[in-house]
């Protein structure tokens, strides 16, 4: 009697397995599209590109915001006060000035009053 169970369990299971013809469907050729949103790889310091930067050298944003004292020594360009600061920095990044330059890291040097005259120390 069991024999004849055992049997009967193994057609019936054999029997269910077979193939529906109906539930599969053709799917037409299409291209796949991702819709997940595409992830940024991660930063690299060693391939990093860094702009050194010294605040009141680079860009006066605000001059109204400007405090000489006392420097009124004409000079070159870059080479004495220019009246730089943050907000000439922020407006040059929201510009895209460091992303034409292909700059992704910059190096703020303190933003602390620069020396007043030209040097040749290094």
């Amino acid at each position: 009697m069991k024999r004849y169970l055992l049997i009967m369990v193994f057609i019936i299971f054999f029997l269910s397995c077979k193939k529906n013809k109906e539930a599969v469907k053709e799917v037409p050729n299409s291209p796949i599209v991702a819709t997940h949103p595409k992830e940024t790889p991660p930063f690299v310091w060693n391939a990093a590109n860094i702009y050194f930067l010294l605040t009141d050298r680079f860009y006066n944003g605000d001059s109204l915001n400007d405090i000489t004292l006392n420097r009124n020594k004409k000079t070159a360009p870059l080479r004495g006060f220019m009246g730089g600061d943050l907000k000439g920095i922020t407006k040059k990044i929201e510009e895209g000035y460091f992303t034409d330059l292909g700059v992704n890291a910059i190096w703020l040097t303190p933003i602390v009053e620069q020396i007043h005259g030209n040097v040749d120390e290094g």
